[in-house]
């Protein structure tokens, strides 16, 4: 599991000491120390795979052929003090602590659950075994020979930014940024657009990711027979819903999301939230209504239109406990007929999930209405045009170099340091198109966060968590 709060005195303070570094310099750290950890021998199970498959492959590991990608993110946005961070714990089967603590900024829940390819069931996952770089090794393995398309190398399917509304075949240097229009109008900065020789970089960065130790891994991950299951991953993202927090919020949101709108079910919709103000610029009363009109339209003001009806929201009500059991069923048709009511008139109204209506206790997880929850969160996720999209095998070595520095503890890079762990690598090269719409590609699955405008395009920030206390620093200075 990926959480911002689960760093001991010690730990947060050195993280916080880092990101005040980074506002500071703006210059990407050294690289940490080499290290190399003793690695526990995998466990020997049976059906062993063919030579001939194992090459086959390691092909796919080396660049060849394509793989269909599954990871979904599940945004979880809405009012503070809702519930949605118990929601996020009970989806993820943490335990649910008594008490109640507001999310700082947001929090990422990453690695504790997914959905079985084939049978749609949700599979938690043990954090103890969770593993990034065996993450990437098993979406590419579990795509089976039969499945790949021997012409897809450089290709997969995508919408393209002419048409939204459909389907459409993209080279990997047409894939769809998250740059606004304003930022689209900038100026570009030449500079950071000129490939750059290795003598150039200066050979700072060295390539961990040999064809012997891809092999060596993927090896370790066939004996596990892990890959066997097909299993998509599902990332929360739990967004705090202090109004100091509102205005970064936005720099997270992609068309690549689910987004959950939590709300309190006990409330009435157009009840007065106690010792609240309003939204900055606006003078109506504050209500759980006016918050739910807020999320639905931050969320398509700042995602952009790729796919029609996409992204889908889903309204969640919460805090069902707290309505007499004879008084649920007539509580939930009230709350959902007044949201249908709210959005009559709404030019985003497709984008909109009223049924189920979803209606939970978040802190018992034996409310059937949860199975409810995540039946309706796996459907969202497999109509999801996203999902299962054909991915080019060239981009993986360098996912793989990625995870490795995220493992050793970096957390950011300059550009350049990008660029010369792309061409100094031993299995495969991108070109420096492909290399840019790898990064915007990395950055809208939320695995990385990097901006393409000239005043951020030379930093590549690989752990999104670091980006998450930048933005929190620059709020509350701490």
């Amino acid at each position: 599991m990926v959480t911002i709060k689960s760093y001991d005195s010690e730990e947060k303070k050195r993280k916080k000491k880092e990101v005040m570094d980074f506002l500071k310099t703006k210059t990407s750290p050294e690289l940490t120390h080499d290290t190399q950890s003793q690695e526990p021998a995998a466990p020997v199970v049976g059906d062993p795979i063919g030579k001939g498959q194992q090459s086959a492959m390691l092909n796919r590991l080396l660049g060849k052929g394509s793989y269909e990608s599954f990871d979904m993110r599940c945004m979880v946005t809405g009012q503070f003090s809702v519930g949605k961070s118990t929601l996020v714990k009970l989806l993820a089967g943490d335990i649910i602590l008594d008490g109640r603590q507001p999310t700082d900024g947001i929090s990422l829940v990453e690695g504790r659950c997914g959905l079985d390819i084939e049978t749609k069931e949700w599979i938690l996952i043990d954090p103890d075994s969770y593993n990034a770089l065996d993450v990437v090794y098993n979406k590419v393995l579990m795509t089976s020979l039969k499945e790949e398309e021997s012409e897809l190398t450089e290709k997969f399917i995508q919408a393209s930014d002419t048409s939204p509304t459909g389907y459409a075949k993209a080279t990997l240097s047409s894939l769809p940024s998250e740059k606004s229009a304003a930022a689209q109008s900038l100026p570009p900065k030449k500079s950071s657009n000129v490939p750059l020789t290795i003598k150039q970089m200066g050979k700072k960065m060295r390539t961990r990711m040999t064809k012997e130790e891809i092999r060596r891994k993927m090896e370790k991950v066939l004996k596990s027979g892990k890959y066997k299951m097909k299993v998509g991953r599902l990332i929360f993202w739990d967004f705090g819903g202090q109004y100091v927090y509102l205005t970064t919020h936005q720099t997270f949101m992609t068309f690549r999301a689910l987004f959950l709108v939590v709300f309190d079910g006990s409330k009435d919709l157009h009840e007065q939230v106690p010792d609240v103000m309003c939204f900055p610029g606006q003078h109506m009363t504050p209500t759980p209504a006016v918050f739910l009109q807020y999320w639905v339209n931050s969320i398509l003001t700042y995602c952009k239109v790729v796919y029609a009806g996409i992204p889908k929201i889903l309204f969640v009500a919460t805090h069902k406990d707290k309505v007499p059991l004879e008084n649920v069923e007539t509580r939930r048709e009230e709350l959902y007929s007044g949201i249908e009511e709210l959005f009559k008139d709404h030019e985003g109204k497709h984008h909109l999930v009223l049924r189920p209506l979803i209606f939970v206790n978040a802190k018992d997880q034996a409310d059937p209405e949860i199975e409810v929850l995540k039946k309706t969160i796996t459907e969202l996720t497999f109509d999801h045009p996203c999902w299962g999209e054909r991915m080019p095998n060239a981009c993986v070595p360098l996912e793989l170099e990625i995870a490795e520095l995220v493992a050793e503890g970096k957390q950011i890079m300059s550009l350049v340091e990008v660029k010369e762990l792309n061409a100094i690598s031993e299995v495969s090269v991108l070109s420096p198109e492909q290399l840019t719409d790898f990064l915007h590609y990395q950055h809208s699955l939320g695995k990385i966060v990097y901006f393409d405008t000239p005043q951020l395009r030379d930093n590549v920030i690989i752990s999104p968590l670091l980006m998450v206390e930048v933005m929190r620093s620059f709020i509350t200075g701490v």
